[in-house]
């Protein structure tokens, strides 16, 4: 992943968070030598509107 993504999925939670809408949420960030970034977790949202949902960060690999 870029930075400027890991950097808008950060921001978000954090917005989430702040606005009391996300009740749980955990991210693990490893940056490789290339300076692209390894990066998983998930966070809640829509917690304010009842049992709300979840958002998941996951790898994809190419070609699969």
């Amino acid at each position: 992943m870029v930075r400027d993504h890991l950097v808008n999925i950060l921001a978000d939670m954090m917005d989430e968070v702040k606005s009391g809408d996300s009740h749980g949420g955990s991210i693990e960030y490893e940056m490789q030598e290339d300076g692209s970034f390894l990066v998983r977790g998930s966070y809640r949202v829509g917690n304010s509107l009842g049992q709300g949902g979840v958002r998941l960060i996951m790898a994809i690999s190419e070609g699969g």
